[in-house]
């Protein structure tokens, strides 16, 4: 007879895990780590040491790893200063990707969807996107977002990005300004030899130029107008960029200006009013009688009244 239960079988895992494989070390063992210690404050970053200013004596200069973007400057001297350009190159894709974002957004604006209304079998009754050819479709809407597209808006903002962290400062002794970045780890002194009254922002743009090859290479641009300090009119050159002082420094001449008429007035009028009150005080001035003195004439009189010590002495004697 056979038994209906079936029998107890026992299954018994085999040794998957070989301790050869592993170095003895099973997968399943407690991992132990190590203990490293490390610095967690901020990272110093001196860019005055002589390493550093060598990488800088060329005009083209190569950033770090973290920025692949090569920096290339150039100075242009004109009647009233000088005019600093500040290159650095900007990859194709990264201009095509913005104008690409922004076509898009223009498509989403202008897209106009037709549905069409579909029942099932029951009777429920569905609005279904009508669908035609989706690459006609998408290019046709790209070409009329391109055309809307101001390029001349999109280069500013890509330039105005591509320096948000560029410092510029005049110097104390007034003849060179410091140019310095974080982000690009450029830092750069430049030397103009003049006393410079302001150091102004004139154009940010994109400019396109070739290679030696023919190939086009984009870059961002900011130029920076230099004004010697005598001369703080409008700055301009023969392609017609204009330059103009920060409005600091009008305020600045302004509240100068007002500040000597505001003196010079006060010393005028404050000299007006001590003449004034010189002569109200001469005219008011209180005249003085001569009077005699009661206790100074009895003082004299007593010392005519008394005898000298010579004559006491002679009238002892007698």
């Amino acid at each position: 007879m056979f038994s209906v239960l079936p029998a107890q079988t026992l299954f018994d895992q085999s040794q998957l895990w070989n301790r050869r494989m592993f170095g003895g070390n099973l997968p399943n063992a407690s991992q132990q780590y190590k203990r490293r210690r490390g610095y967690s404050g901020p990272i110093r970053c001196d860019c005055t040491s002589p390493d550093r200013e060598s990488s800088f004596s060329g005009d083209d200069y190569k950033g770090n790893s973290s920025s692949s973007q090569a920096i290339t400057y150039s100075v242009d001297k004109i009647s009233e200063g000088f005019v600093l350009s500040i290159l650095k190159e900007i990859p194709e894709r990264e201009i095509y990707s913005v104008i690409y974002s922004k076509a898009k957004d223009i498509k989403e604006r202008n897209y106009r969807p037709s549905y069409n209304i579909v029942r099932d079998i029951f009777g429920n009754e569905y609005y279904v996107e009508e669908k035609c050819e989706e690459d006609d479709d998408d290019d046709e809407l790209i070409r009329a977002a391109m055309s809307q597209i101001d390029l001349n808006s999109v280069g500013k903002k890509l330039s105005r990005e591509s320096y948000q962290d560029y410092n510029i400062e005049i110097e104390r002794r007034g003849s060179s300004v410091c140019i310095s970045s974080s982000k690009d780890n450029f830092n750069k002194e430049f030397e103009f030899g003049i006393n410079i009254e302001d150091a102004v922002v004139i154009d940010c743009n994109i400019e396109k130029k070739y290679n030696q090859i023919g190939k086009e290479i984009y870059y961002t641009v900011l130029k920076i107008g230099i004004t010697e300090k005598q001369e703080a009119k409008e700055l301009s050159d023969k392609s017609g960029v204009r330059v103009t002082p920060s409005s600091s420094t009008h305020k600045k001449k302004y509240h100068y200006k007002k500040h000597r008429e505001s003196q010079s007035s006060s010393k005028h009028h404050n000299h007006h009013y001590s003449q004034n009150k010189r002569k109200r005080t001469n005219s008011t001035k209180p005249v003085l009688e001569e009077i005699e003195d009661i206790e100074f004439v009895n003082y004299e009189e007593s010392l005519q009244m008394n005898p000298p010590c010579l004559s006491l002495i002679e009238e002892i004697q007698a």
